[in-house]
């Protein structure tokens, strides 16, 4: 099992690559109807407070967490859906959000290297014969 993190914006290309989407936004977009994860998710009065208090906050969200029941979660989603998994948020870019610091939490709690989701690019195929030297 992978466990990666994107944004919601990127979610026809996430279903398309055979991820299993799980939302942790305080209220996912209306047209999402995966799997959510509220524990992963800040709360609503977060959403207005200054960055450095923000992760602060979110860093005291993240300590309550029970890393057995988290993985227990993990693995019981994996057996069902068969596939591995994303994480969702809005924001575009990784370093602007809570999903980095849950992705840096599953790595220090459970070993689990959770990264941002980059499909697989295949390599361009070289159309190039090669010509005898004799």
């Amino acid at each position: 099992m992978k466990i990666y993190t994107s944004y919601f914006g990127r979610l026809k290309e996430l279903n398309s690559n055979g991820l299993h989407t799980v939302g942790i936004a305080v209220r996912p977009p209306a047209f999402y109807k995966g799997s959510n994860m509220p524990f992963f998710a800040p709360r609503v009065d977060m959403l207005r407070m200054k960055e450095a208090e923000y992760n602060a906050e979110f860093k005291k969200i993240l300590s309550r967490l029970d890393p057995k029941i988290v993985k227990d979660t993990f693995e019981m989603m994996h057996r069902n859906f068969k596939k591995d998994i994303v994480l969702l948020c809005f924001e575009k870019d990784w370093n602007e959000c809570h999903r980095k610091m849950v992705a840096e939490w599953l790595n220090e709690k459970l070993g689990w290297d959770v990264k941002e989701f980059q499909p697989v690019q295949e390599k361009p195929k070289m159309n190039h014969e090669q010509k005898s030297l004799f």
